[in-house]
């Protein structure tokens, strides 16, 4: 009962959350390996998704799992889904109260890249030096511009690429940006998030910033000097996202990179692996010189948290939700599920469906 880690470079479930080698062998926060888990010192925990948070997170023992931040815990069940684990909720809270299946088959494996590409490339060297170094793969980043294309030809290029629709993944594109990959004036389109960089910073700058302690999406403002007035951030007005950027930027860059929202798919900064880039600022880079990068870049996000499964075919009420909860996040799936359906609808030709219908009901 273990994640089992690899040779290939994986980690493999098999019921628990302790961390083994290939041998067998539990592996301990000392250095040294044991024959059962001796807790406070096997890296990992007992249970599934808690031991996982131990083991990617600097290889500790029996953290508790109100240790570790939500953005850590929504990472570690996007890695459990790739591996094929099956989750329900128990309660509203979509992090908190998210339990794992125990009746799965066992074996089941977050393979390397996927790793890689949440963040985790260096995770086998950190915590087994017994094994051989492992070289993963990640997606490779978009550091030069795509063939030129218009935006509809990337759009239903990339979706052929997902195997779902173009109707899909316009519909995203339009709830995320209204289409659109740059301002008028011609810089890319974005949103600074103030609690991120908050967080990002430790609330270092928190007498610069304000928001919603609810809903902190909501009621974003700043202020640069601590005697000015503080100022909205989310006014429809894309010269009022910059100022408030740059100002981060002015702080610290990196974090400021980090609390961004970029381009068509608004995909933010810190998913930067997870969208085929080694930083944000790589990422943001690429996307300040095309619109084919933001959609690819878009692309490998919807691809590595396997958002876009859940638009494939015809997607139930039920899809667009989860698809919402994993592109957009736990706050408001819901919301953001129906609106994104919303506009799948509207560029569906269900007269054709009905022609369709009434064939098959002649022939029966």
């Amino acid at each position: 009962d273990h994640w089992r880690l690899t040779e290939d470079g994986g980690l493999e479930f098999d019921g628990d959350g302790w961390l083994q080698n290939e041998e067998g062998l539990y592996l301990n926060t000392d250095g040294t390996t044991s024959t059962e888990p001796i807790p406070g010192l096997t890296i990992g925990a007992k249970g599934i998704e808690t031991g996982l948070l131990n083991i990617l997170h600097g290889g500790t023992s029996g953290r508790s799992y109100d240790g570790f931040t939500d953005r850590q815990k929504i990472d570690a069940q996007n890695l459990m889904r790739s591996a094929g684990l099956n989750s329900y909720l128990r309660g509203e809270d979509p992090i908190e109260d998210r339990y794992w299946d125990r009746n799965i088959p066992l074996f089941q494996k977050i393979s390397a890249d996927n790793l890689a590409m949440a963040g985790f490339d260096d995770l086998h060297r950190q915590l087994n030096s017994r094994i051989e170094p492992i070289t993963t793969t990640r997606i490779d980043p978009v550091v030069n511009d795509l063939p030129e294309q218009t935006v509809n030809q990337v759009i239903e290029s990339r979706a052929r690429e997902l195997g779902i629709s173009t109707q899909a993944l316009e519909a995203v594109v339009e709830k995320e940006s209204s289409g659109r990959a740059f301002a008028s004036d011609g810089r890319m389109i974005i949103r600074f998030e103030a609690h991120v960089f908050d967080r990002e910073t430790d609330g270092e700058f928190s007498d610069h910033f304000t928001y919603d302690a609810t809903q902190p999406w909501l009621k974003q403002a700043y202020r640069k000097s601590l005697e000015d007035d503080f100022e909205l951030i989310h006014n429809d007005n894309q010269s009022d996202e910059w100022d408030a950027f740059e100002f981060a930027q002015g702080l610290n860059p990196e974090a400021a990179a980090f609390s961004i929202s970029m381009g068509m798919g608004q995909v933010m900064g810190f998913n930067h692996r997870l969208s085929g880039f080694n930083s944000a600022r790589q990422m943001f880079d690429s996307f300040s010189r095309s619109a084919a990068n933001q959609v690819a870049g878009m692309v490998n996000f919807m691809q590595s948290t396997g958002a876009h499964q859940y638009l494939r075919g015809f997607p139930t009420t039920s899809d667009f939700q989860e698809f919402g909860r994993i592109y957009n996040g736990t706050g408001q799936p819901a919301n953001y599920g129906s609106q994104v359906q919303q506009l799948f609808s509207n560029r569906i030709d269900y007269s054709f469906l009905s022609s369709l219908y009434r064939y098959f009901r002649r022939r029966d």
